[in-house]
């Protein structure tokens, strides 16, 4: 409720699914609500409208006095494709290493060529063989060491978050079996120059999914809808979308089959040695049984009590229960390391002495994705942790909203964002799994791809009011 008159609420917001829903008891486009002058930020604060690029200054938005970032991107689905792009066995050789190598092999082929024969062979009309001979040595050895620094295998960066709604919510809007939605964003490194076909299949979580068999078709489970396209983000620089002057060094259209089974992309060409990214998206109905168990209940304004059980089949890793602006750390620390883990069917209850601020659990895991400096380039051997990375962009609003100065913005991938249920009294359960919650079907691939998989399993749960005083 946003505001009362004569003892009844005129803003009311409730939940809806993965969504949110206000109802505005009164009509907006008669007086004295149509004349009034600030109805535009009313309409900002009823229904959460996001205000695009706040972030950044146009002119220099690598510099930022006293920001809590300060970065040379404007949007947080940058660092998630600099993140895909970062692969494991495959050495980036930097600009100036290969400028330097093409001044030493102009070097070779003019003044080199032409004082050997002069000077020591003395016979100038040899060039014509020691020219070509050059050309070739020097584009054979070129390639050999790009084969080692890159190597010759398929290589896929792949992440998920996935989203349960369990069970009916208190306004009944969902069914008994839930909903589930997934996010899929991956980087495809190519070792051939390929035209691939690829589509997302959406993978069971309660259980391992079953094993792949080429010949048959993929089929998407009963109910689920399911979009593959291709990742951009929203940036001016090289391989942004808003770069105008585009270049490429090949060319080809792919196109979507039509719906019927998995979503698709036919023809998708990656050439030798470079990247695609690609992202996908479903919707459908949640599994039979809960993955979370849980008794939870208010205890405070902004406090819960209760417990929760792992019923995913598989540890959850680094596990918070979010509530309002609170969270809650799950789970025992790992002997020897500061990851904590909530074993398979394990019961952990909620202590009110382990909760904090989910802005400041955020917060203190920015640098691992973002760091302060503006000179920090995520090629030259400075990973992005991708699980901290998404937990990011899945609360942005919550830190964004605590912030006195501007942040990064997250305009792409705001739809991750479920901060505003958090504040209708909605818990959360956030954890990594180390489980895929969806299959890359890549056809015409070389080789079996090597996939790097990274999870995020976030969870709504039920909370018990009927004690709660009202």
């Amino acid at each position: 409720m946003l505001s009362r008159a004569v003892g009844a609420p005129l803003v009311v917001r409730g939940s809806h699914g993965f969504g949110r829903v206000t109802l505005i008891a009164l009509d907006v486009d008669q007086k004295p609500f149509s004349a009034w002058e600030d109805r535009g930020l009313f309409w900002v604060r009823a229904i959460g409208l996001r205000r695009l690029n706040s972030d950044t200054n146009s002119a220099n938005p690598a510099v930022g006095a006293g920001r809590i970032y300060q970065s040379g991107v404007r949007d947080l689905s940058t660092k998630l494709r600099e993140a895909l792009e970062q692969f494991q066995g495959v050495k980036l050789i930097s600009f100036g290493w290969v400028a330097f190598f093409i001044f030493l092999y102009i070097l070779l082929i003019g003044p080199g060529d032409y004082l050997f024969l002069k000077k020591v062979v003395k016979r100038m009309e040899l060039t014509w063989i020691t020219f070509p001979l050059i050309v070739v040595t020097v584009s054979l050895l070129a390639y050999y060491a790009a084969y080692v620094v890159k190597g010759n295998v398929l290589r896929i960066n792949k992440v998920d978050v996935v989203d349960v709604l369990q069970g009916p919510g208190p306004e009944n809007s969902v069914p008994a079996s839930g909903l589930i939605r997934g996010s899929t964003y991956l980087d495809i490194f190519s070792p051939q120059n390929r035209d691939y076909s690829a589509s997302i299949i959406p993978l069971p979580l309660d259980r391992e999914a079953p094993a792949s068999n080429g010949d048959a078709p993929p089929r998407l489970p009963a109910g689920t809808d399911v979009m593959v396209s291709w990742f951009g983000v929203p940036e001016a620089g090289f391989g942004g979308m808003g770069n105008r002057s585009q270049m490429s060094f090949s060319s080809g259209g792919y196109e979507y089959l039509p719906a019927g089974g998995a979503e698709k992309l036919e023809g998708v060409r990656i050439p030798i040695w470079s990247t695609k990214c690609l992202t996908g998206r479903w919707f459908g109905p949640g599994p039979a049984t809960p993955l979370i168990e849980s008794d939870l209940r208010p205890a405070g304004p902004d406090r819960l009590e209760g417990a929760v059980t792992n019923r995913v089949g598989v540890p959850l890793y680094d596990a918070i229960l979010a509530y309002n602006r609170q969270i809650y750390l799950l789970g025992t620390v790992e002997p020897g390391t500061d990851v904590r883990k909530i074993e398979p069917g394990a019961t952990v209850r909620v202590a009110l002495s382990q909760d904090r601020q989910l802005s400041g659990h955020i917060r203190d895991k920015i640098h691992n994705y973002l760091p302060q400096q503006p000179s920090y380039d995520a090629g030259n051997g400075a990973p992005i942790n991708r699980a901290d990375l998404l937990l990011g962009l899945m609360f942005h609003d919550a830190v964004a909203a605590s912030a006195s100065d501007s942040a990064v913005a997250s305009n792409a991938l705001n739809d991750l964002d479920l901060t505003g249920l958090l504040q209708l009294d909605r818990p959360m359960l956030v954890a990594r799994i180390d489980r895929a919650s969806s299959r890359l079907v890549l056809d015409n691939a070389p080789s079996p791809p090597q996939v790097d998989q990274t999870t995020l399993l976030r969870v709504i749960l039920p909370l018990d009011t009927s004690g709660a005083k009202k």
